[in-house]
């Protein structure tokens, strides 16, 4: 049942399975997406985040009490820190959508609905 004579696998297992991986994929970055977003919110001005705790530059400038060559060379680090996160933000949303097409060009007309909904995480009819 899970052989095809001609090689071996039967692809409609194998797309299964793909379906599967994919649909957990997506359901995983969103997942992801709104955990992450819940716990690192964002704070006003340049800040540091470590283990989830955000460090802004005033409170840093105030509790190490920093010089003004250490402040310029720690906001030039905090920017590119930014740059760098927005960069790896606008990669995990092309990745999401380019598998969430994929997915809808698997299934019908209604499972695509449905699919759609799921992802908003609308009610269910």
């Amino acid at each position: 049942m899970l052989r095809n004579d001609d090689n071996g696998f039967n692809p409609r297992v194998i797309a299964i399975l793909a379906v599967i991986f994919f649909c957990g994929a997506a359901f995983g970055a969103v997942g992801t997406n709104l955990y992450l977003h819940r716990f690192f919110a964002p704070v006003k001005g340049p800040s540091f985040a470590y283990q989830g705790r955000r460090i802004t530059m005033e409170q840093m400038q105030h509790d190490l009490d920093l010089s003004a060559d250490q402040r310029e060379t720690i906001k030039l680090i905090l920017d590119d820190y930014a740059k760098y996160f927005l960069n790896l933000e606008d990669q995990r949303q092309t990745l999401y959508e380019s598998g969430r097409l994929k997915i809808l060009d698997v299934l019908n007309d209604q499972q695509k609905a449905k699919f759609e909904r799921l992802l908003h995480n609308d009610k269910h009819p």
